[in-house]
């Protein structure tokens, strides 16, 4: 109403001629307009609010004014300073502060935000103004502004944010909003607020409140005011406002008065709006939400440093609260202390990798858990273990939200409310019913969560979302040891997995065409790439109809792919195959009749006795056929992580040599700049950004010595100071050639000899690893990803900035998401490239396609902003991710099936029992919601699929191509038909 142009009085004439309902009382608005008759209103109903006097000079009216240091008198009526002046007008917001003697004088101006600015002090500044009307009232200092916001009588909402007067400084969150906090109200507060919203008949309105030697005084009352950036209100707003328009129509609505006509003998049932059934349980398995990368590092043990843990048990140690790693930081300490005066260049080898694991404990990282599996029993005592050391995986903000905004999206569509066609006040009487029997369903819901803590909250999240409510209601979340059996524990599964990835290994590695690619299902063909036979064919069948025909259509592809499959692996399948007919435990598992009947027809088992069964659905198939050559694919996946690196290691050599010079020093530096580390300010009146980052506390990654970081530091900022075209063919440089990773001729010596002048040992270095790189065919170059940690030079400069707590909100930043420094982001795809390609024995580890994937997907969704090219990266990280994930928990069938049962086995005996409780009449809940991982979510897949329960082909095939992504769901419903 107080936007400028508003037709306030033409609203007025409408509300009186039509009288509709209105929300917010359209005359009352008049008062919020002046402050000495909205003063008047609030003293006349007894709302506490400060003492006034007031200069009303309208209509030629004269008004005594003495002034004095201390105090002011109007007619008669004294106020002390400090005093507020505030104009009659409620739209003008120039509002003046008056400081006595004693307080050092002077007055400050408040006015609307300016930026960064709400107020300003004027020293010589000491007496009010003499003309206009004003309000005078007490002012008191040292207190924070309340802010609270109705929806009706009964709902108020608070927050808490700095006062104007303190400093005229507005306190702003990183996102550049005002931070405001909210509150809880007290019992007086909520009486105001319900008195504010019964005398002047607003239900959405908002008022200003001072807290003071424990009262609330009212000090504005605003109308038609809004929180902002809280869906939570909003969401009770659209009710609140819903409810009130409903009242209007039908007091039984408003009142819940309506009958609920059927399911009188079930207690706390759901009408289903799909089909009308009575919904009696519900079931859902989730994913968590986003999280950061999980990292590990795995080595194996022979030290009685670390057999020692195993002197009471034989089973595999885990550990993960803080009072359980302190010892085994402190063995961990001893061995590290004992391998350091070793000569052995296996023990200098472990010596670093223990570093890793100790400085991972020592910063206590999300999500640390330390392993210990037995490896080798001999006579009773454990003489060989692995050692796992893991961390991340912590549940990003992102994440935080999807499980926050989804949970009202799944209830819609889970409990879906009646459509009828009838007249208005019947849907409305039975949208009220409907409301009533949802929250009655929802009473006593159980949730079950895994035991990480991204896990549990998300869980939390998807909880207080459901229940509008911050407190969980006991006995609704379970994570107990109970629980973890069902939905923490994949060691069943662990022995069969290994083979599985053994399996795929085998396919990912192959050197040759495994599916033949057909160019009229080929995504990317174009028409000049398809032969002039092929498109003959394809006018001539799509003249007689050939693509009309959709179901036609969806079985002439599962025959062509079929068709396409090689003899290299036919062959590949039957060497696995046979492997696996030797292990007796796979034969104890048998593939459900129907489902196998399902996933294909007479006609196709008939084909594939001719040909020789294959045992690859067409999900697998498909996959195949995109990956062409699955080992040139690697190769490249391979090269584009090179080029990656590269550029990562760019980002942390810049932020290392701007860390050496005073504050306010740009990281990444322009291309053409100093390249020995001088200090780089930008010019004055320059738009270029000022960077910063965070120096790594810890150095995990430590192997250099200082002379060779400084070496490699110097040929880099030579690198960089090329020109961008320079810069963009040194890494267009990188190409596939038919044998396997290698450079052209060229970068090669520009790499191996840089143009500098260099000492001895590193030109000696360099024609060592450019020797290496010629003669070793087929292999990524040494030179393209830097395998070797990059030292990082401590120092104790007070000038260098220690985090994000120096800056100007003008500046832009270089933030890596969830706090992550570009050391750690450099550190983590380092270690996944190393462990991803062994350049020495040219084997890939397709066991850490899935890490990648996970690593490549974070980035794009967050880091986007700092690296290029992750587009390109994704994309083919997906296509062998997407063959390569879901064959890890069974390449065959029969391995699917075992793999899935061995997982999920117990948690699919723990959902029969609740839905057997939604049987009965009154059961103690209905809903049942479990929150676990992706392993669960896949097992799950393959269990229902491969089983006997209903599904049709066409689903089944949906359901293998789709991907377990974040708060992903798998759902089952059970209905009382009547």
């Amino acid at each position: 109403f107080t936007s400028s142009g508003f037709p306030l009085d033409r609203v007025k004439e409408y509300v009186k001629l039509r009288k509709p309902y209105c929300i917010n009382d359209v005359s009352t608005q008049d008062i919020f307009n002046n402050r000495m008759m909205l003063y008047e209103v609030l003293e006349k109903y007894g709302i506490p609010t400060f003492r006034h006097i007031y200069a009303d000079r309208r209509d030629g009216r004269k008004v005594e004014v003495k002034e004095t240091d201390d105090y002011i008198e109007l007619d008669g009526k004294r106020m002390r300073k400090p005093l507020v002046e505030k104009p009659f007008e409620g739209n003008d917001h120039n509002i003046y502060i008056y400081y006595s003697k004693a307080q050092g004088g002077g007055c400050r101006k408040l006015f609307r935000k300016v930026k960064n600015k709400s107020s300003e002090f004027f020293a010589g500044l000491n007496s009010i103004r003499k003309e206009g009307n004003y309000c005078y009232e007490e002012f008191i200092t040292g207190v924070k502004d309340l802010k609270v916001y109705t929806i009706g009588p009964n709902y108020a909402h608070g927050e808490v944010r700095k006062s104007p007067a303190v400093d005229g400084i507005v306190a702003r969150n990183p996102d550049g909003k005002e931070m405001r906090l909210l509150t809880l109200l007290t019992s007086e507060e909520r009486d105001i607020a319900r008195r504010i919203v019964h005398v002047f008949q607003q239900n959405i309105c908002g008022f200003d409140v001072i807290r003071t030697n424990g009262r609330a005084y009212v000090i504005d009352v605003n109308g038609w005011s809004f929180v902002k950036g809280n869906m939570r209100y909003y969401d009770k707003c659209a009710r609140t406002i819903r409810k009130l328009c409903l009242g209007a129509i039908s007091p039984a609505i408003a009142t819940g008065s309506v009958k609920r006509p059927i399911g009188k003998e079930r207690k706390r049932v759901l009408i289903d709006g799909d089909n009308k059934h009575i919904l009696l349980s519900l079931v859902t398995v989730f994913r968590h939400g986003d999280r950061t990368p999980k990292r590990k590092l795995k080595l194996k043990m022979k030290h009685p440093e670390m057999l020692w843990m195993f002197k009471h048990t034989k089973q595999e140690i885990k550990l993960k609260k803080r009072k359980q790693i302190l010892p085994f930081l402190k063995a961990l300490d001893q061995l590290i202390k004992r391998l350091e005066v070793s000569s052995c260049k296996e023990d200098i080898d472990l010596v670093s990798q223990l570093r890793i694991v100790w400085g991972v404990i020592i910063e206590d990282r999300q999500g640390l858990k330390i392993q210990l599996k037995p490896k080798k029993i001999v006579e009773g005592r454990v003489v060989e273990c692995l050692l796992a050391c893991k961390w991340g995986g912590a549940l990003t903000r992102m994440g935080l939200d999807q499980a926050k905004f989804y949970a009202p999206v799944f209830w819609s569509e889970m409990l879906r409310p009646p459509s009828t066609q009838s007249a208005i006040i019947q849907q409305a009487e039975e949208f009220t019913r409907y409301k009533k029997e949802r929250s009655e369903f929802l009473q006593g819901m159980q949730v079950y969560a895994a035991a990480e803590s991204r896990v549990r909250s998300s869980a939390k999240a998807f909880i207080r979302e459901t229940l509008q409510n911050e407190d969980i209601p006991p006995g609704t979340l379970h994570c107990d040891n109970k629980v973890q059996e069902f939905l923490d524990d994949v060691s069943k599964a662990n022995s069969y997995m290994d083979i599985a990835k053994k399996q795929v290994k085998h396919i990912v590695t192959a050197e040759k065409v495994l599916v033949d690619s057909d160019p009229r299902y080929r995504p990317s063909a174009t028409v000049e790439s398809i032969p002039s036979s092929v498109k003959s064919k394809e006018k001539k069948k799509k003249d007689d109809g050939y693509f009309k025909d959709s179901s036609r259509k969806a079985k002439s592809k599962k025959n062509k792919l079929n068709s396409l499959i090689t003899k290299d692996l036919r062959g590949l399948i039957d060497v696995l195959k046979a492997e696996e007919a030797n292990r007796p435990q796979r034969k104890e598992m048998r593939l459900g009749r129907n489902a196998l009947l399902r996933q294909k027809s007479a006609e196709e088992i008939m084909e594939e006795s001719k040909l020789g069964a294959h045992d690859l659905t067409e999900w697998e198939l498909r996959c195949l056929r995109w990956l062409k050559v699955p080992e040139k694919e690697l190769k490249n996946l391979y090269n584009q992580l090179v080029g990656l690196n590269k550029q990562i290691r760019n980002h942390v050599e810049e932020s290392r040599r701007k860390l050496r010079t005073p504050k306010r020093t740009p990281i990444l530096q322009p291309l053409g700049g100093n390249c020995e580390g001088e200090s780089r300010h930008p010019a004055e009146g320059s738009t270029s950004p000022v960077v910063y980052s965070r120096p790594s506390k810890v150095n995990v990654n430590s192997k250099r010595t200082s002379e060779d970081n400084d070496t490699e530091s110097k040929a880099d900022c030579k690198e960089s100071s090329r020109s961008p075209d320079s810069q963009k063919s040194s890494t267009d440089s990188v190409k596939l050639k038919e044998g396997g990773v290698a450079k052209d001729e060229s970068s090669k010596k520009k790499e191996a000899f840089p143009s500098l002048k260099l000492g001895p040992r590193a030109v000696s270095r360099f024609k060592a690893e450019s020797a290496e790189a010629s003669s070793r065919k087929n292999k990524p170059p040494s030179e393209d990803v830097p395998l070797r940690p990059i030292l990082v030079e401590e120092t104790s400069e007070k000038s260098q900035p220690s985090g994000y707590e120096d800056f100007d909100l003008g500046d832009e930043l270089i933030r890596l998401y969830h706090n992550e420094t570009l050391e750690e982001l450099h550190g983590r795809w380092l270690g996944l490239l190393k462990d991803f390609y062994d350049p020495k024995k040219d084997v890939f580890n397709t066991t850490k396609i899935p890490d990648i994937y996970d690593n490549i997907k974070y980035d794009s969704l967050h880091n986007r902003h700092l690296l290029r090219g992750l587009r390109s990266i994704y994309i083919s990280a997906k296509n062998v991710a997407d063959f390569v994930i879901p064959q890890e928990y069974g390449l065959f069938q029969t391995e699917k099936l075992v793999i899935g049962r061995s997982i999920v086995q117990n948690l699919l005996q723990h959902i029969l029992q609740n839905l057997l409780k939604g049987m009965e009449l009154d059961p103690s809940h209905r809903a049942n919601l479990y929150f676990s991982s992706e392993s669960h979510l896949h097992s799950l897949r393959n269990a229902i699929l491969l089983s006997d329960i209903p599904h049709n082909r066409t689903v089944a095939t949906t359901l293998e191509a789709m991907e377990i992504n974040y708060m992903v769901k798998a759902h089952r419903k059970q209905y009382f038909v009547f």
